[in-house]
């Protein structure tokens, strides 16, 4: 509450009048009569871009093998590293169990991140 007699400051305006202007003009712009038709022809063209880049089958296979590669290699990373823990946190048996059921998640989630669901889609389809 402000006490009897003092008035607050008005706060800093944090748009400078550029910014305000553009904004107004992106409203304007808006408005127009023709700017739903700009709208629709910006979707067409990125679609169109989307399809152009769109990975062909076997770039796919390469980079599914280049990704499973790469998970193998993170995987042993963390096994050694997981190995080097658990002889440090052989005497405790907390940890032990810490560290074996972070591997476990870790697996798990390694498992979800293999499962494709467009590859599931597709296959789904043609049944």
């Amino acid at each position: 509450m402000v006490p009897l007699g003092k008035e607050r400051a008005p706060a800093p305006s944090t748009t400078s009048s550029a910014q305000h202007s553009r904004r107004r003009a992106g409203v304007i712009r808006q408005a127009q009569p023709e700017a739903p038709g700009h709208q629709l022809a910006a979707s067409h063209a990125a679609s169109e871009k989307r399809k152009a880049n769109k990975m062909t089958p076997m770039e796919r296979r390469a980079k599914r093998a280049a990704d499973e590669k790469r998970r193998w290699h993170e995987k042993r990373k963390a096994t050694r590293e997981s190995a080097a823990k658990f002889s440090m946190a052989s005497e405790d048996p907390e940890k032990v169990i810490a560290s074996l059921l972070d591997e476990l998640v870790a697996e798990v989630a390694e498992v979800r991140d293999e499962v494709d669901e467009g590859e599931l889609q597709e296959e789904l389809e043609k049944l």
